[in-house]
């Protein structure tokens, strides 16, 4: 990222009369807002680190009804009055800031919206109603044995938490015994997709798309590559849907992330609608935007929260890549490879963020990364191949215990 890019500072009109709150643990959010000498308050479950400047820091799991968590808010925030803007940094974060926001006198959106992009009852229903081709999906509460989850959706399902992302709470179930293992309550039940994965990442402002960006899942989890390089047909198919994503939401500002299958094996040419998230995007999506498009892509985001002017670039200079490194269960002995992965063409930057000596857990989510790098180059494929690369480059040595 080029930081002589940056179009705001703290001299910058309108930036004087902010205040924000920020929901979730989001640290690009606060480091930026921290650039910018904005006042900010923070409620994050769990907790931010490593605070410099803050009104106040709220460590407490986020209740789920709205009058809860406008009793939270009230007590821990209405001190410092009225609040210009909340921003939302999680998944978990999306429906509580536009409850937050209401509380405190904020720019608001609608709870409807909220709720339609974190939970994914209210996505699918809506976007069935829409006649958004999705892949086929049963609520828990419609299921009442396990066999009709197999004769509706067939011999292989996704279950899937209604209000988790990153791969969280994600399982396979391909039998009854599947079914029958996942206790918890409010789950959705997905038709299997064998096929390739991609997303779209749009800023909007006063209900028009202002700037989008598409990545490729070189490798779900681990590999990500922007823009997204794909054949045309489908690329343009994605766009298409996106913008009617977005349109049937009636969103008027704010950044979405979502998530298409598609394939083009010759039998079939299609594209299907996955889910769509309120937020920027995790996984170093936003790292790889601003690499590929020259502009600092965090920056952008505060400013279309806060509704400040910004010019976004209109075409991409680069392609960039980020490869994701998850240790493995048990205690990290030592990391390998740290040096030749500097000696791959494309590299541009990486870092190790689980020390030896550290206990690391299983990886459930995409947030869960042990390492990561940053690829840039002005070829596709030349940047697909270095990031696929260096997952074989470093290595952790663990204890396995």
């Amino acid at each position: 990222m080029n930081q002589n890019n940056w179009q705001l500072a703290p001299s910058s009109p309108g930036l004087k009369d902010k205040k924000v709150l920020v929901v979730g643990n989001r640290r690009p959010i606060i480091q930026t807002l921290e650039r910018l000498e904005v006042p900010f308050a923070i409620w994050a479950n769990p907790p931010s680190k490593r605070l410099t400047k803050c009104l106040k820091s709220v460590a407490r799991s986020y209740p789920a009804k709205p009058a809860d968590i406008r009793d939270v808010t009230e007590k821990e925030f209405a001190e410092f009055g009225t609040f210009s803007d909340v921003i939302a940094g999680t998944e978990a974060s999306v429906f509580v800031a536009s409850v937050c926001r209401r509380a405190l006198g904020a720019r608001k959106t609608k709870d409807t919206i909220a709720l339609r992009c974190s939970d994914k009852q209210h996505m699918k229903k809506l976007m069935n109603q829409c006649s958004i081709p999705m892949a086929d999906c049963l609520f828990q509460m419609d299921a009442e044995f396990a066999e009709q989850v197999f004769d509706r959706l067939g011999p292989k399902v996704v279950i899937k938490q209604r209000r988790n992302s990153g791969g969280r709470g994600v399982s396979i179930a391909t039998s009854i015994e599947d079914v029958a293992s996942r206790k918890e309550r409010g789950l959705l039940y997905e038709r299997f997709v064998d096929a390739n994965e991609m997303s779209v990442e749009s800023f909007i402002r006063d209900g028009e798309i202002v700037f989008t960006s598409t990545t490729n899942y070189l490798v779900k989890k681990y590999a990500n590559l922007v823009p997204a390089n794909v054949p045309g047909k489908i690329l343009n198919r994605a766009l298409e849907l996106n913008r009617t994503v977005i349109s049937a939401l009636k969103l008027n500002w704010g950044m979405t992330h979502a998530e298409f299958f598609w394939r083009a094996d010759g039998k079939t040419d299609g594209v299907l609608f996955g889910e769509v998230a309120l937020r920027p995007p995790g996984g170093y999506i936003m790292d790889c935007i601003s690499l590929a498009f020259g502009f600092d892509a965090w920056e952008a985001f505060i400013a279309n929260e806060l509704n400040l002017p910004y010019a976004f670039p209109e075409s991409h200079s680069q392609t960039a890549g980020v490869a994701l490194f998850h240790a493995g269960e048990g205690t990290l002995q030592a990391v390998d490879g740290t040096d030749l992965i500097k000696q791959i063409p494309s590299y541009h930057c990486s870092k190790i963020l689980t020390k030896p000596g550290a206990v690391v857990s299983k990886r459930v989510g995409v947030g869960e990364v042990s390492a990561y790098g940053l690829f840039t180059s002005s070829n596709a494929s030349t940047t697909s191949r270095d990031v696929l690369e260096s997952l074989k480059t470093l290595k952790f040595r663990i204890n396995q215990q």
